[in-house]
């Protein structure tokens, strides 16, 4: 990613194996979900629960 330029020098990465945190999975569950129900496939999002809600705001 820096090669390509993505990621600033400053910033520090460090890439692990998924296995070892498996809580990084939840948000980009939770974020997908929310992208398909935004697109009209309610099925992943339903299937999170009734207590989650999108909250959307814009960025300037």
């Amino acid at each position: 990613m820096r090669v390509q330029n993505s990621v600033s020098p400053q910033l520090r990465v460090r890439w692990q194996e998924a296995e070892r945190e498996p809580l990084i999975w939840i948000p980009d569950i939770v974020a997908g979900a929310a992208s398909l129900a935004t697109a009209g496939q309610e099925r992943f999002w339903k299937e999170l629960g009734p207590e989650l809600a999108i909250e959307r705001f814009e960025l300037n």
